[in-house]
């Protein structure tokens, strides 16, 4: 989880209404108790999160008090006792987990870890530090790698981007600004280089693992093992879990599956608002296409669930009555979703 400036973020927690309440700080009724003991501003984790993880209430006297004196800030127990002195630059996000004491912090300039007795678990020596999973992204020499919590290195710091590929078994990477896919013992998976790019957002996919690969100016898709799934297109440019890709040729988007096998052949246009085509695609199980100026309807197979016939489309009542409304010929009606139409 990345570090942040507390300051900072109290106050964007003030500002978002669906927070409204849930932060104690010197603003609320409570500053008594800051008056009392010289603190100028804390956050009482136990308030904010409870509405959220529903802990185990035996788990809340554990939780800290985050307290700031002027810049810096310091961890209290849950009654308001100090547990360290006002030294720390940063604290990270306490999310409440009775088995995830460690906190991120910053102090004497570098980044490192605490716990909440407020022993040192991870030595200040980082210039980032950020919880990945079970293990940390750290940050020496601006250069990226992976640390456990005892401070073991597990990828060393040569990386300018990291993620799990794999996890725990190997990661997509960047170095030298060309990308490659590693294990833990740094033997390569996929070569550096061997693609221009590998976009990490399309890593998670369909049925298992997949990811998107950049060529000279095509796109490809590719499993884990580096195996190709498909052959290089103009674009790959929609990608569902039931494995129905969307390719780019000459401006037309098609279709293919995982085995590159043709499902709708490349000479339509994308319904082009991504927001209505991620409802159509929860409510309905279809996608919209649109060739010549009328739009029609397919499956997440690829199977036309209507002919491309149709002069507009609204999806206004999707979530209400679960249509769609069409025109046709000047005509207007509805489409349940079997397909059937209703005209007024």
């Amino acid at each position: 989880m990345r570090t942040m400036n507390l300051k900072k973020y109290i106050l964007l927690i003030i500002l978002i209404p669906v927070f409204g309440g849930c932060i104690t700080t010197s603003k609320d009724p409570d500053n008594i108790f800051l008056s009392k003991v010289g603190y100028d501003e804390k956050i009482v984790w136990a308030e904010s999160l409870r509405l959220f993880v529903m802990p185990d209430e035996a788990c809340i006297a554990s939780w800290p008090i985050y307290a700031r004196k002027d810049s810096l800030w310091a961890i209290l127990d849950g009654k308001g006792n100090p547990v360290t002195p006002v030294k720390f630059e940063e604290l990270s996000n306490f999310w409440g987990s009775c088995n995830t004491e460690n906190i991120i912090a910053k102090w004497d300039g570098k980044y490192g870890a605490i716990n909440t007795n407020g022993e040192t678990v991870i030595q200040a020596e980082y210039e980032q530090l950020e919880l990945y999973f079970n293990d940390f992204k750290a940050m020496q020499n601006g250069k990226l790698g992976l640390i456990n919590a005892q401070n073991e290195v597990i990828l060393p710091f040569q990386f300018d981007y990291i993620q799990w590929w794999e996890r725990n078994k190997s990661a997509l990477v960047r170095k030298n600004s060309k990308w490659g896919v590693i294990n833990t013992s740094l033997k390569e998976i996929i070569p550096f280089g061997k693609y221009d790019k590998i976009k990490p957002e399309s890593i998670a996919g369909p049925i298992g693992h997949y990811a998107k690969v950049h060529k000279n100016n095509e796109w490809a898709i590719i499993e884990l093992s580096g195996s190709m799934r498909t052959k290089f297109y103009d674009e790959i440019d929609y990608f569902t879990e039931e494995g129905l890709t969307g390719i780019v040729v000459d401006g037309n988007m098609g279709f293919v599956d995982l085995n590159d096998n043709l499902l709708i052949p490349p000479e339509y246009k994308p319904f082009t608002h991504d927001k209505l085509d991620v409802v159509l695609k929860t409510f309905f199980g279809w996608i919209c296409l649109q060739k010549e100026g009328k739009y029609g309807f397919f499956d997440l197979k690829g199977n036309p669930v209507t002919p491309v016939k149709y002069d507009t489309v609204d999806f206004s009542s999707i979530k209400t009555d679960q249509t769609i409304n069409f025109t046709i010929d000047g005509s207007k009606g509805k489409l349940d979703k079997n397909g059937k139409e209703f005209f007024r």
